[in-house]
């Protein structure tokens, strides 16, 4: 219930731009009663509860916005020790109270680059990188199976002209320090930043929107065949069980280019990095992985429950051989072609479990031995790549922070939030030579309270390069302005994506805003209209 209440107030809070304290406890128990039906129905009396634990919770995080500066979280061993104490009640702690905590460390730690006396000029610190998306784009129609290279030499080819291989390569020998710079700029219309960006033989300017969108198309490539760094969960390849749509880590990612496997580790901490200096700069990534991705960045071991959010089968296999019958034992696994060995199959691999293991089988008398092995395997999968997101997640935002979080809050923290609320926009709108209640600003609010998640999803790229709102809430305003052009219901609208601000023509129904605005969202997603080739 507290965690529910709390997750609740939190949603609220962001919705309405109010402080956790602030909100009205009769709204949150009616929203709980709305949410959470089955709960009041089952349990008699809770819904009398929610107010006083409301009240509790409320106390208790009075109490511990004043003790996150004093954790020394290096220290999380022993049972009673402050760290691991606040660590087991951090689910209990405010989203916004960490929030506070993370900000002041992030600016503890920030680079802060000498700036110029012309404050329109960029400090040497912030280097320009140039991306060529079209190299980019042209590697992705290549077709793997009629190439004459091996999978591992095909997969380094993606990968040096992928918009994540070209940042990689750009951004390699530039310090760990330097890469923690969040500085906004006079141009930059509030948009903080690291570096910037030129896309080749484009005539787009950086102002924030190709910095925006290069993080988004390198995550977007991380989770495509492209680069098969992360690759689908079992419950994805099999659509079995829970989170079927997931991503995991690849652990046998190799590159024939490699063979000390440095540079696989190294493109692995890039990962963390690209993730860390995305939560620096207020962009939300759109990392679709599973909960064995997060748990471990924030201390969290993995156990057989989160086995079972991404390889039920293995999970139906372990249940099994804990409960079956001798006799069923025997009759299932004891015979020619039936047996097992001491080996996993695991991505189109065969490991072994112990030395010699695909020559020994697994009896009746041994299966614990093997049932012990093969979750200690399963639950380790990935481990070192996930370290070295880690380390690399870690240059960019000290551990202590991710600490401080829940795995589900990281994840909120880096990814934004799915689910784009369109009250959000609408109370954090500016309106320029337009008034809001002009018949085709109407429409337009229509056309995208019927939008689906993905078409909103598809609608913030189209203005803003993102594809999620930040769980910290809007960095700037969205401007709505009126497009001038005669007649009106012939022209499409235009964005700016660098000052998150739309054009909208004076359309003069609710079907020609509707027809308009869907075609610019599905075929204006990457900066069409700012694909002028200089020169």
């Amino acid at each position: 219930i507290d965690q529910l209440a709390k997750e609740n107030m939190r949603s609220d809070a962001f919705v309405s731009q109010w402080s956790p304290f602030n909100l009205n406890v009769d709204c949150i128990v009616n929203q709980f009663s709305i949410l959470h039906e089955e709960i009041i129905k089952s349990k008699p009396g809770i819904r009398d509860c929610i107010g006083p634990r409301v009240a509790l919770l409320r106390v208790l995080n009075r109490k511990a916005q004043y003790l996150f500066d004093y954790v020394d979280w290096d220290k999380k061993v022993g049972k009673w020790s402050t760290a691991n104490i606040v660590h087991k009640c951090r689910h209990l702690i405010f989203y916004a109270i960490k929030l506070r905590a993370v900000n002041v460390v992030l600016f503890n730690t920030q680079f802060f680059p000498q700036l110029n006396e012309d404050e329109f000029t960029y400090p040497q610190s912030c280097q320009e990188i140039e991306i060529d998306r079209t190299s980019a784009k042209k590697i992705q129609t290549l077709d793997s199976d009629v190439l004459p290279l091996s999978p591992q030499n095909y997969h380094y080819q993606q990968l040096k002209q992928s918009i994540f291989g070209q940042m990689y390569n750009a951004l390699r020998n530039i310090s760990d320090e330097k890469l923690r710079q969040s500085t906004v700029f006079v141009m930059d219309a509030g948009q903080k930043r690291a570096f910037r960006v030129n896309f080749k033989g484009e005539g787009v300017s950086d102002y924030g929107g190709p910095y925006c969108q290069v993080f988004t198309d390198s995550i977007t490539e991380l989770q495509s065949p492209l680069l098969n760094l992360f690759i689908p969960t079992p419950n994805n390849k099999s659509e079995q069980g829970k989170n079927q749509g997931q991503l995991m880590v690849n652990p046998n990612f190799t590159l024939e280019s490699d063979p000390t496997g440095s540079l696989c580790q190294a493109l692995f901490r890039f990962i963390g990095q690209i993730i860390g200096i995305g939560v620096r700069s207020g962009i939300p990534l759109p990392l679709n992985v599973a909960c064995t991705f997060w748990k471990p960045l924030v201390g969290d071991s993995l156990s057989q429950r989160d086995l079972e959010q991404v390889d039920i089968g293995t999970v139906k296999l372990l249940t099994e051989l804990m409960t079956i019958s001798k006799s069923d034992f025997n009759a299932r696994y004891t015979g020619e072609d039936k047996h097992l060995t001491f080996t996993v199959y695991t991505h189109e691999k065969v490991e072994e479990l112990i030395p010699n293991g695909k020559n020994i089988n697994v009896t009746w008398e041994n299966r614990h031995d093997y049932i012990s092995l093969l979750l200690d395997y399963k639950l380790s999968e990935g481990f070192i790549e996930i370290e070295a997101i880690r380390e690399g997640l870690s240059s960019i935002i000290p551990q202590d922070v991710l600490m401080m979080f829940t795995w589900q809050q990281l994840e909120l923290t880096i990814c934004g939030t799915p689910h784009i609320d369109i009250r959000i926009l609408k109370e954090n709108t500016v309106y320029e030579d337009v008034e809001p209640n002009e018949p085709h600003i109407i429409y337009f609010w229509q056309v995208l309270e019927e939008f689906n998640d993905d078409q909103r999803s598809k609608f913030l790229q189209f203005v803003w390069a993102r594809t999620r709102l930040p769980a910290t809430g809007l960095l700037m305003n969205f401007k709505i302005q009126k497009l001038r052009k005669e007649p009106a219901d012939k022209y499409m609208p235009t964005t700016q994506t660098c000052f998150f601000s739309i054009s909208l023509p004076p359309y003069t129904s609710l079907e020609i805003t509707r027809k308009h605005l869907t075609y610019a969202i599905s075929h204006c997603v990457d900066m069409d209209n700012d694909y002028l080739h200089a020169g």
